[in-house]
């Protein structure tokens, strides 16, 4: 992969994480500043190696969907999120690991939730 192509596929999965976090009630730069970003980089990992396993690089990366949050459950609306930016369908990647990839996030989330004292967290 060409390192511009690189940089498109980092900036997307980047965009990606961050249309995400909000729907857990966070953003990175609250990640940040509690000390934990580290929720959010394993994230992006994640998403990446999802890409990277359904053949998206940044060489065929697509526009993408606009995506509206359709229920109140978080995780759905983060993994409809995902394939929507994406443009891809369920059966284009691996939606058991993407789905719990996510609910490893939510858990992480609710921990810190519940440890937390600032904020927005």
């Amino acid at each position: 992969m060409s390192s511009h192509a690189k940089r498109q596929f980092d900036e997307r999965v980047d965009d990606i994480v961050h249309k995400i976090l909000p729907a857990f009630g966070t953003s990175a730069e609250q990640l940040r500043q509690a000390g934990e970003l580290e929720i959010a980089e394993n994230l992006n990992d994640a998403i990446a190696e999802i890409m990277r396993d359904a053949g998206v690089t940044g060489d065929n990366l697509r526009p993408g969907r606009k995506y509206e949050d359709r229920t109140d459950d978080p995780v759905i609306n983060a993994r409809e999120r995902v394939l929507a930016m994406l443009d891809l369908q369920e059966e284009d990647v691996d939606f058991a690991a993407l789905t719990d990839h996510i609910f490893v996030f939510s858990d992480r989330m609710a921990d810190l939730e519940e440890g937390a004292e600032g904020p927005g967290m």
